[in-house]
């Protein structure tokens, strides 16, 4: 009862064409039939036509509502498929942005961590590429400057590099401001004295050495200015000072 209830159309084909088959049939079978018994066969293969084409009817009917129901089971499948699809995007997007936070995180990190706990990786960059020679320069007054230019020194020296024993910066004037009355340099900061900036490590040259950034080839200048940048600690170049010898590099180390 459930099937004919759900599928009344099919149900009224097969009623009609099995009513209208047994017409035909004995129409066949019974070539000599009074006029009564046509007339009751035509009545009874009538009815039997109408059953079937209101079958045929709800069929249709029934047809058009499953494809209905298909193309909108069809859409919905479509917007899920959509929805996942940028669902997963977003993953990928928020995947992307955590590691980029998390790369800038480990940048802070670094750089408001004490420096000598990076200062390792200096020796690690500086390995392969040539030595030259530095002298270190560090602000007064800071404990955590005056370890990192110690720390320095050991692995530029163990890099094969000749270097000077860190010093204060002091008195210490650049070059470069020789027309400047000492009086009136002397109320700068130490560090601006020297040419350098009042935070993170500034690397000093005179012009002919400062020019060598621009070679293909790597050099000590260059070499220990990538080695700093990679510790994401402040690194900057300074005023050229033009007192200094050819191939001289000075390393200032201020607070971070």
């Amino acid at each position: 009862m459930e099937f004919a209830r759900l599928h009344l159309g099919l149900v009224l084909v097969i009623v009609g064409v099995v009513g209208e088959g047994v017409e035909i049939i004995w129409k066949l079978l019974v070539r000599k039939r009074s006029e009564k018994l046509d007339l009751f066969l035509n009545s009874i293969g009538a009815f039997f036509w109408i059953v079937l084409v209101i079958g045929l009817a709800l069929e249709i009917r029934d047809a058009a509502i499953t494809d209905k129901e298909a193309a909108e089971s069809n859409r919905l499948a479509g917007q899920a498929n959509e929805r996942a699809a940028n669902a997963e995007k977003q993953v990928e997007q928020l995947r992307s942005t955590n590691l980029v936070l998390q790369s800038r995180l480990e940048k802070i990190q670094n750089m408001q961590a004490p420096r000598v706990a990076l200062a390792w990786k200096i020796d690690k960059s500086l390995e392969g590429k040539p030595a030259g020679t530095a002298e270190i320069f560090y602000q007064e007054g800071d404990g955590e400057v005056y370890e990192f230019a110690g720390w320095l020194k050991s692995l530029l020296v163990h890099a094969k590099w000749n270097v000077t024993e860190p010093r204060p910066i002091g008195d210490t004037i650049s070059g470069s401001y020789s027309g400047i009355s000492r009086d009136e340099v002397q109320k700068w900061s130490s560090t601006m004295r020297l040419g350098a900036h009042g935070d993170g490590v500034t690397i000093i040259a005179n012009g002919k050495t400062m020019i060598t950034l621009r070679d293909k080839e790597i050099n000590p200048l260059k070499g220990i200015l990538s080695a700093l940048v990679a510790l994401d600690i402040r690194v900057s170049l300074g005023q050229d000072d033009i007192s200094l010898p050819d191939g001289l590099i000075r390393i200032v180390v201020a607070p971070r």
